[in-house]
């Protein structure tokens, strides 16, 4: 391991505004500091911690997506639960899973990062697979099952 990491987690994991104090051996081997941060790190953070979080992050999700067009909202979640369903062969789901990578993909025609353009591009692809499943008996049902969770959890208001 190199000297300088192994100095950087140590020195981490003894950082007094944490409260945590752990001692190292110095002379330990590569293998037991590898043990030692792998049992550290596998232990997580606290119940209240990951609470805190998820409702923080549900919050900024309801409030991004109220932001967004409902039927938008609607026909990405409806592809979202078309590609996971069971019963829909795996051949008809290639088209709606590569419009769902494209749209939460980094890698585009036109940045995200640009406000309202960065997602015209993206919303165009999922547009066009959404215009190809339009007559589908499968996605039509889709559509009504997404509206109706996403209305349950709080993600898109009642029109």
């Amino acid at each position: 391991m190199d000297e300088d990491l192994l100095t950087n987690i140590k020195e981490h994991l003894k950082r007094p505004e944490d409260g945590v104090g752990i001692k190292f051996d110095l002379d330990c081997s590569d293998d037991e500091i590898d043990r030692t941060i792998s049992k550290l790190a596998s232990k997580g953070t606290d119940e209240a911690t990951r609470d805190k979080v998820t409702k923080e992050t549900e919050d900024y999700l309801k409030k991004f997506l109220n932001s967004l067009d409902r039927d938008i909202v609607i026909k990405i979640y409806a592809l979202y639960i078309y590609v996971t369903d069971d019963v829909i062969p795996i051949y008809k789901k290639f088209s709606p899973i590569g419009a769902l990578a494209y749209f939460i993909s980094p890698i585009d025609a036109i940045p995200d990062v640009i406000p309202f353009v960065g997602l015209v591009d993206d919303i165009g692809v999922i547009v066009m697979v959404v215009a190809m499943l339009a007559n589908s008996e499968d996605f039509k049902k889709c559509l009504v099952k997404s509206e109706k969770e996403l209305i349950k959890k709080g993600y898109i208001k009642i029109v």
